[in-house]
């Protein structure tokens, strides 16, 4: 079911702007008066994320994709307490499914994107990320994410360019400020980074190892943990 048939009440999403990655602001429509069962055990399902009871939730997730399993929702948001924690390769396969059913989805791009880099394949995780903004060119989650998955590629005049489009969508945003003057320091040791063919919601991930060993062991700085849904009392989120 697509969140803009319900008539629902919108469950707003965490987003933090301290960190190296950012998640799109995603939100999950709830509805308000005799909801249908799906609805209410995917509700249930993100309540119980929220509150950091990830196995019941997971239990709850399950009983909803058996319920409804044409519900991009239920997939994406499955995917999202997955990466919560910390089985990042389980949330790709999750995310997977909902793109799938929703193909145009820049937050799903962009979420397998940034899980991917979780888990060292950085190359792969920016072609990823770099296809959700080019679905949503005003993303500006996608955009900032691309340049820091870039900026760990050492590709630094590519990475400028991401956190460029990304300032311009939000000018007055002081960690992006900080990032586009980091990497535009660094512009003269830049190394090309090729993304080769777009990725699909029906792509072979690609690995290559010379690219992953080449961003370093470890991302530098804290990711922001995958968001999880908020309470229904919560207000919804305002970024792009």
């Amino acid at each position: 079911m697509k969140l803009n048939t319900l008539n629902a009440a919108i469950l707003a999403i965490s987003l933090s702007l301290s960190s190296n990655y950012l998640y799109g602001s995603a939100s999950l429509a709830a509805t308000k008066a005799a909801p249908k069962k799906d609805n209410a055990i995917l509700a249930e399902a993100n309540r119980l994320s929220y509150r950091k009871q990830f196995n019941p939730a997971i239990e709850k997730y399950k009983q909803a994709v058996a319920s409804d399993p044409k519900n991009p929702d239920v997939y994406h948001f499955y995917g999202r307490t997955l990466a919560t924690m910390g089985m990042e390769a389980e949330a790709v396969a999750e995310y997977k499914k909902a793109l799938k059913l929703t193909p145009n989805n820049a937050e799903l791009y962009n979420d397998i994107g940034v899980s991917l880099v979780v888990n060292e394949d950085i190359a792969e995780g920016a072609r990823y990320i770099k296809r959700a903004v080019e679905v949503n060119p005003k993303y500006i989650a996608g955009w900032n994410n691309l340049g820091a998955a870039l900026q760990k590629l050492g590709d630094y005049k590519a990475a400028r360019e991401a956190f460029l489009k990304s300032l311009k969508l939000q000018p007055t945003n002081p960690v992006i400020q900080k990032r586009y003057q980091t990497v535009t320091e660094k512009a003269g040791q830049t190394k090309h980074f090729e993304f080769g063919a777009a990725v699909t919601p029906f792509s072979t991930p690609r690995v290559s190892p010379s690219e992953n060993t080449s961003a370093g062991a470890s991302p530098t700085g804290t990711l922001v943990p995958p968001i999880t849904p908020a309470t229904p009392e919560a207000s919804a989120a305002t970024t792009q």
